[in-house]
Order: structure tokens, then sequence, then C-alpha cells
């Protein structure tokens, strides 16, 4: 405890608490915590919490906040919770919940709900409920209901109820009524 590698103060470099690499104070090298990599704070890499990549704290990759990568909390990388994947917050990537997809929130990648795909909100991608495809609201993409498909509102698409196809009320696409 208390080494100084370089002109630091209390480092403990591989596996160690409170170091400090390259003027950084608490820093925790692969699987610490309150890790500081290039001026960082309770920086968590691989498995940690906490993480702050490239002058971020709490986890930012990229100019993300929160991030856990692989294998942490707060970011979610690949079937995660709250991740941030190039400057989003609370996303989920496959099959996650809350998941902000290049600066969307709330976003559901295959089967999720409250998908926000570029810029959308409460989107649905494949047999979803309240899905938002290019900037539509509550739509259901193959077989949903409430469908709005191109800044259609209602619609249903193959074997639905309430179809609006192209700016239209109360279509039935194939034996629907309405």
């Amino acid at each position: 405890m208390g080494v100084w590698v370089y002109g630091c103060m209390g480092v403990w470099v591989y596996g160690c608490m409170g170091v400090w690499v390259y003027g950084c104070m608490g820093v925790w090298v692969y699987g610490c915590m309150g890790v500081w990599v290039y001026g960082c704070m309770g920086v968590w890499v691989y498995g940690c919490m906490g993480v702050w990549v490239y002058g971020c704290m709490g986890v930012w990759v990229y100019g993300c906040m929160g991030v856990w990568v692989y294998g942490c909390m707060g970011v979610w990388v690949y079937g995660c919770m709250g991740v941030w994947v190039y400057g989003c917050m609370g996303v989920w990537v496959y099959g996650c919940m809350g998941v902000w997809v290049y600066g969307c929130m709330g976003v559901w990648v295959y089967g999720c709900m409250g998908v926000w795909v570029y810029g959308c909100m409460g989107v649905w991608v494949y047999g979803c409920m309240g899905v938002w495809v290019y900037g539509c609201m509550g739509v259901w993409v193959y077989g949903c209901m409430g469908v709005w498909v191109y800044g259609c509102m209602g619609v249903w698409v193959y074997g639905c109820m309430g179809v609006w196809v192209y700016g239209c009320m109360g279509v039935w696409v194939y034996g629907c009524m309405g």
C-alpha cells in the first residue's frame, strides 16, 4: 500500500486497490474497483462497476455514462440492461429492455417492448406492440395491432383490424372489419 510508480501515490498494478496509472487515483486494473484510466475516476474494466474510460464517470464508453463493458452493471453489452452504446443511455442490445440505439431511449431490439429505432419511441420490432418505425407511433409490424406504417395510425398489417394504409382510416386488409 502507498506505492508511487512514476510520480503516483498508492498504486496497485494488476489486481490491486488504489492504483494510479499515469497520474490517476484509486485505479483498479483488470477486475478492480475505482479505476482511473488516463485521468478517469472509479473505472472498472471488464466486469467492474463505475468505470471511467477516457475521462468518464460511472462507466462511459466513448462518451457514455454509467457503462459497464462485458458483464458489468449500468451497461449491458449484448443482452444486458442499462447499456450505453456509443453515446446512448439505458440501452439494451439484443433482447434487452430500455435500449438506446444511436441516441434512442427505451429501445427493444428484436422481440422487445418499448423500442426506439432511429429516434422512435415505444417501438416493437417483429411481433411487438406499440412500435414506432421511422417516426411512427403505436406500430405493430407483422400480425400486430395498432400499427402505424409510415405516418399511419391504428394499422393492422396482414389479418388485422382497424388498418390505416397510407393515411386511410378503418381499413381491413384480408378479411378485416372496421
